[in-house]
């Protein structure tokens, strides 16, 4: 199986964000500039204008929120962290422009290039920039309320729900369809999913999971949330840039990491002694320890790819006798093989 057929997923999420913009000149003109030029960059727009290039980026964000990620802006320089993209304030000094219900936001244009899964060099200073950052991160302290972005010690109840999904897939599929082969397949499948689920949640109740919320809290620290390749941008000057801190969240910094190496290894292909050097470059920036590695290996044995094929069938609709489409969720496949034996040598370790 082509490890490369996970990215359309990702491609698909940003073209539908990107269709969601009230681009229109009365909003250049409410921010008082002239366009040259408007071209979409995967979730942004790069835009040529009378005062120079900027990236311009919807956002959602509630008053509180929008200040809390001003803060968390200076708090990273503050502390050493200057690879993160200003945001440019508008003439009447807010942040935000508001324009049909939305909110839009402009920072500086940056040349560069996004990271790329398959750029060893990309991977590695993606990974030490991630370490800077939280490092950065600590020591964090805001007036305002934080609570709905406090995510400490929730990873039971999430991934539990998420398992409820995943039974709830299974019963619509085989309502719908008991008897073909590609049903069979499907919740062959889903069940895999639901093994793997159980799994990990055993893992994580026999884990070290509270000591390390408990540790990660006390530093007071805030993680990115959404640390992937469209969020990480490399300079012609070797410079790693991190963006895209719309989803930022207060848990502990494995999230981050566990994110990052899970959408590579689906994109690569599940290779420990890979993932274990990756780790150590993190490692020797912000040392890890026992429950760290332990966080780790319950995140990977999650079934995180059935989000894959809940988008693919339950929201794209998708047609479950397309070959191709199969091909993903089949177990015996090339994939699902390594990711196994990764999983069981990585919980070794």
């Amino acid at each position: 199986m082509g490890f490369e057929i996970f990215t359309e997923e990702d491609r698909q999420k940003e073209r539908e964000q990107l269709a969601a913009y009230d681009l229109d000149v009365d909003l250049f003109e409410k921010m008082d500039l002239k366009m040259k030029q408007i071209v979409p960059e995967r979730n942004c727009f790069r835009i040529e204008t009378n005062k120079g290039f900027y990236c311009l980026k919807k956002m959602n964000l509630s008053f509180e929120d929008i200040h809390i990620l001003q803060e968390m802006t200076a708090h990273l320089k503050k502390n050493g962290f200057e690879n993160i993209f200003d945001i440019v304030p508008q003439s009447n000094n807010e942040i935000l422009m508001t324009y049909e219900g939305s909110q839009y936001y402009l920072t500086k244009w940056m040349d560069g290039r996004e990271s790329d899964y398959l750029n060893l060099l990309d991977i590695k200073a993606s990974i030490e920039a991630l370490a800077k950052f939280h490092c950065g991160a600590e020591g964090f302290d805001t007036k305002y309320n934080t609570q709905h972005r406090k995510l400490y010690g929730r990873w039971n109840q999430g991934f539990t729900d998420k398992l409820r999904e995943i039974e709830a897939a299974k019963a619509q599929i085989l309502q719908k369809d008991s008897k073909s082969e590609n049903t069979r397949i499907i919740v062959q499948y889903l069940e895999s999913c639901e093994r793997d689920a159980n799994h990990a949640i055993k893992l994580l109740d026999k884990s070290s999971y509270k000591r390390l919320n408990a540790r990660d809290e006390g530093k007071k620290g805030f993680i990115h949330h959404d640390f992937a390749q469209h969020n990480i941008l490399h300079t012609f000057d070797n410079q790693t840039y991190i963006g895209g801190f719309e989803s930022f969240a207060f848990d502990i910094k494995m999230h981050d990491l566990g994110y990052f190496l899970f959408k590579l290894m689906r994109r690569k292909g599940w290779d420990l002694d890979s993932i274990l050097d990756l780790i150590g470059h993190y490692n020797d920036i912000y040392p890890l320890e026992k429950e760290d590695y332990e966080a780790l290996a319950v995140y990977f044995a999650f079934p995180h790819d059935y989000k894959q094929f809940n988008r693919l069938y339950d929201k794209e609709g998708k047609d479950i006798g397309d070959m191709e489409e199969l091909e993903r969720v089949y177990i015996e496949s090339e994939y699902n093989q390594t990711k196994k034996d990764f999983l069981i040598k990585f919980e070794s370790y």
